[in-house]
């Protein structure tokens, strides 16, 4: 599955970093797997600025296996509000 993510956030405090991964789970849901290359990191410099991420990634996944996205701040722990997401996900034909 190839998988997008595009979203608008802003956060609490001034100049903060933020970063953005994708996560596969298997249908168990206890655990999940960090999709390495689908981090993105973007810093807000003003409270309350709207910020666009787009968040790109793929992962193989078996019946009833899901994906997320997660959002950390990785400057303190003011808080982060997603204004606006949109998801989308594509399966490939696999050989």
């Amino acid at each position: 599955v190839m998988f997008s993510a595009s979203c608008s956030v802003s956060a609490a405090s001034n100049n903060q970093v933020l970063s953005f991964k994708g996560w596969h789970y298997d249908t168990s849901g206890s655990s999940g797997a960090l999709i390495d290359e689908s981090l993105v990191s973007r810093k807000v410099t003003a409270s309350g600025e709207l910020g666009a991420v787009v968040v790109q990634g793929s992962a193989l996944l078996s019946v009833n296996d899901y994906l997320e996205i997660h959002v950390t701040n990785e400057t303190s722990t003011a808080a982060v509000t997603v204004a606006d997401f949109n998801f989308q996900a594509t399966a490939l034909p696999t050989v």
